[in-house]
């Protein structure tokens, strides 16, 4: 073969320089075909309608509409990854995601399980939350109340009450949540359960409230907490104040002190104050 030489270094030839470029087409054609193989048919593959879901089956609904979770759920499955590669392929359902959007924007319902039922039947078991009392915007007396929201168990705000409600349900107001409180919570979890049991724990000593006012923004700035009883008597004390020595110190009233010669306890009284420890301040009607 011949060769140039300059400088003391052979220069190829034109032949080798046309074998580098079909060498080098190969290669390309080989990475291309690679590339097919990798990517495009597995993604021909997950868009094939054989393994994507076109049907969803609900189940545990009584009061949320079959409807709203069908649609809600098809609206996450309709999107794709990567703008190519649907969600709704049997293999790729994004679980997680449905369940964040129907807890999302459908508060009436308290869990969400997914599961998949075939190759194209997703199955959506739900369980709606139940009303355990009310939550009335700026309603300390009970008879006052109005504009009013179902709240469950846990203190969680989920929906509409109608306006006979308020003869019915326990009746919680007052805090932050007063404009728009549908999925919002009362109360934290924990504080909420505490709060329910000691309102409970009263009727042992006949007393039995009918509603619940958290105040913020006191003179004092220090939450407060307002118990009314049926006939709109309040028992305040501040709300980072232990339940069970306001109890003991609510029971120690009527049965060992001027409370206890009283037919009902803490009737005839316009008040009952127990924002100082041990030092309860009542004022008679």
């Amino acid at each position: 073969m011949a060769k140039i030489v300059s400088s003391g270094k052979a220069l190829h030839s034109s032949e080798y320089h046309e074998k580098k470029r079909q060498e080098k087409h190969v290669r390309s054609g080989l990475y291309v075909f690679v590339l097919i193989i990798i990517v495009v048919i597995p993604v021909l593959l997950l868009r094939w309608e054989k393994f994507r879901v076109n049907n969803v089956e609900v189940v545990g609904t009584s009061v949320v509409s079959v409807n709203e979770v069908k649609n809600l759920t098809q609206s996450v499955l309709d999107e794709k990854y990567l703008w190519v590669v649907p969600k709704d392929n049997d293999l790729l359902i994004p679980r997680q995601a449905i369940k964040d959007k129907l807890l999302q924007d459908l508060p009436r319902l308290k869990s969400v399980d997914i599961n998949l039922e075939d190759t194209k039947t997703l199955g959506i078991q739900v369980e709606e939350r139940r009303p355990l009392a009310l939550y009335c915007v700026e309603a300390g007396d009970f008879r006052e109340a109005n504009n009013c929201f179902f709240l469950d168990e846990e203190g969680f705000i989920f929906a509409p009450a109608p306006a006979f409600s308020g003869e019915v349900y326990f009746i919680y107001s007052g805090g932050e949540n007063t404009e728009s409180p549908v999925g919002h919570s009362f109360l934290n979890k924990g504080d909420f359960v505490d709060l329910v049991d000691f309102i409970k724990s009263l009727n042992v000593l006949g007393i039995y409230a009918k509603s619940f006012e958290l105040v913020l923004g006191t003179t004092d700035n220090k939450a407060q907490y307002r118990l009314y009883l049926p006939d709109s008597t309040p028992i305040f004390w501040y709300a980072d104040e232990d339940l069970s020595l306001i109890r003991s110190n609510i029971e120690t009233l009527i049965y060992k002190e001027v409370l206890s010669d009283l037919e009902t306890p803490l009737d005839n009284i316009e008040y009952l104050d127990l924002t100082l420890p041990n030092k309860p301040y009542w004022k008679n009607k």
